[in-house]
């Protein structure tokens, strides 16, 4: 797999599903919250979206993704994705807003490399 299919791919399991997380339900919704129902609002919630994760109400938002450096590039050799808990939810006496964020990297034949 290229760094964009295993990004993709990614997106779709952990972002958008949870990553298999048993009892939570992910709510996308876009940073502008506009609440249109089309293509390019898929996208937009996909790339510069934010997702609250029940049922501990944290919500995180992606900071940072390199798709536009690398939109005519397939075969780029590293793709790139930051996001970071923009709400504590239940977690509020023990976090603090904004404090925590992930980079997640993927590289052509080095696989996914994760770091906070």
């Amino acid at each position: 797999m290229t760094p964009l299919e295993t990004k993709d791919a990614w997106m779709s399991y952990q972002w958008e599903q949870g990553g298999g997380l048993p009892g939570v339900i992910v709510l996308l919704s876009d940073n502008d919250d506009n609440n249109s129902n089309d293509v390019e609002m898929v996208k937009t919630q996909k790339k510069n979206g934010k997702r609250r994760l029940f049922p501990i109400w944290m919500e995180e938002a992606i900071v940072d993704d390199n798709d536009d450096d690398n939109k005519s590039n397939k075969q780029a050799q590293e793709e790139t994705i930051r996001y970071k808990v923009t709400d504590t939810g239940l977690f509020s006496t023990e976090l603090e807003n904004n404090s925590h964020s992930a980079l997640v990297c993927y590289y052509r034949g080095l696989g996914c490399h994760f770091s906070s």
